[in-house]
């Protein structure tokens, strides 16, 4: 598959990032990071986004925790681009309950300020909402 610039799949232009691990790499010996999807950071992903995201109506993203959603909403914000912002469910307090020191962390630093800026969120929990509008706890 190729890597860091667009195919076209059925006459859409797709995206495949090659993405680095490093602290994976680094600490394989710690089942709570080797064992984990890992940020799937891209370093070329941040350029692309330059190039792409001033000629596009929208950004749309699909998952928290992960360095795409993180990239791509600050490209919408840059660009002034209304953002979508999905998070698939991830914020249920079932799911929080695993690795939750890194997924609260995450949360207040990192995706809390994607979200609360976003145009538009899609979310299964009131509780979202209520985060996003500045109150809530996310539990």
């Amino acid at each position: 598959m190729p890597t860091d610039r667009s195919i076209d799949v059925n006459g859409v232009d797709v995206w495949y990032f090659k993405r680095e691990a490093l602290l994976k790499k680094l600490l394989f010996f710690i089942p709570y990071i080797s064992k984990s999807i890992g940020y799937l950071y891209a370093p070329r992903m941040h350029s692309a986004l330059d190039e792409l995201v001033p000629n596009i109506d929208i950004v749309h993203t699909h998952l928290p925790f992960i360095y795409p959603t993180h990239a791509a909403a600050r490209a919408a914000f840059k660009y002034g681009k209304p953002l979508f912002y999905h998070q698939r469910g991830v914020f249920d307090p079932e799911r929080l309950k695993y690795r939750p020191l890194k997924k609260c962390t995450f949360i207040h630093f990192i995706e809390k300020p994607i979200f609360q800026r976003a145009n538009t969120l899609f979310t299964h929990r009131l509780s979202c909402l209520a985060y996003k509008n500045g109150g809530g706890n996310m539990k």
